[in-house]
């Protein structure tokens, strides 16, 4: 069960089964797992690309039910970027009960319902959100963190406190923080906020220096259980001396069987990698098929564009493999 929980680390509602066992027990309390995907797509104006763009491996030992280590590595081939692999998660886990966890060490950034390191073998699309892949939060916190469950007849709220030093070399004695509060009501609706003041991180494309205050809004319902989801997502950037930035995306996700789906999301976004914000809008439709929990298919037809130009339309098709 606990492998189940680390492998739907920000996926809730997605509605897709997992192997019962993920990874390989190499001993009775350590596990050892990943996945890696294939891609080859084609933009209009833009060279085609076939490429391996994801490998994971993570070490995952459960010393006690309370106490946990959990380590993990990543090789990635970001198109217009140098290949590179990396630590993405480093941290110590200790259990009080499920209303009380605390995590020190290097953990994914407690951000909404997309998290910055989603892995792509459990996603419905080819393309991150553009508040994602642009990078505006942080990928990764590097501190502590306490989070928790707790339940009542009918809502679930879930919860983070962190604290994680900036990742920005030349500001790294800096410490950030942030919230991410949310509640389910009988597993049919979703509703939440994060918040993160942070000094800009050498990982965030925006290559200007200085404060940030994040406020993630996000929601998510089932329209017909376990069929038809809704899901939407508000980010607003404040930014040191600098102009406030925007973005957020709406999707929705036609679950036809336990195997198949369809998927259409719109986003729109300030794009920053400049520095100064320009408005940047994207839609995608995407059909997915799992041949089975380890193996896992998606093509997706798209469109980019910059305000004031034209659409540019492109495809992808997706393979990902659950080791």
């Amino acid at each position: 069960m606990r492998l189940i929980c680390l492998l739907l680390i920000g996926t809730w509602g997605l509605g897709q089964d997992l192997p019962s066992q993920p990874g390989f027990q190499v001993h009775d309390n350590l596990t050892l797992g990943g996945w890696f995907d294939l891609i080859i797509s084609d933009s209009e104006g833009g060279p085609s690309d076939q490429r391996i763009p994801h490998a994971f491996v993570y070490l995952d030992a459960d010393f006690t039910s309370g106490f946990r280590a959990f380590l993990e590595y990543a090789s990635t081939d970001i198109q217009g970027q140098p290949e590179e692999t990396q630590l993405q998660r480093a941290y110590l886990e200790f259990k009080h009960s499920t209303r009380a966890k605390w995590r020190l060490g290097q953990f994914n950034t407690p951000s909404g319902l997309w998290k910055e390191k989603h892995w792509y073998t459990m996603v419905d699309s080819n393309r991150k959100p553009a508040i994602a892949d642009f990078r505006t939060i942080p990928m990764e916190a590097l501190g502590l963190e306490f989070s928790g469950t707790r339940t009542t007849a009918a809502i679930e709220w879930d919860y983070s406190l962190f604290i994680a030093r900036s990742q920005d070399k030349e500001l790294n004695s800096d410490l950030g923080y942030g919230a991410d509060l949310s509640f389910s009501i009988r597993d049919r609706f979703r509703f939440g906020s994060f918040t993160y003041q942070f000094m800009n991180s050498d990982e965030s494309t925006d290559p200007l220096p200085g404060e940030r205050r994040a406020l993630l809004l996000y929601t998510e319902s089932w329209l017909i259980d376990k069929q038809l989801m809704f899901r939407a997502e508000y980010l607003h950037m404040d930014r040191d001396t600098l102009e406030p930035t925007n973005g957020a995306y709406a999707k929705i996700k036609w679950q036809i069987n336990k195997k198949t789906f369809l998927n259409y999301r719109f986003d729109e976004s300030d794009d920053t990698r400049t520095g100064q914000p320009q408005l940047w809008q994207g839609q995608a439709l995407t059909a997915g098929y799992w041949f089975n929990p380890r193996v896992r298919a998606r093509l997706e037809l798209g469109q980019t564009r910059h305000k004031g130009s034209n659409w540019r339309s492109e495809w992808s098709a997706w393979v990902g493999f659950i080791l």
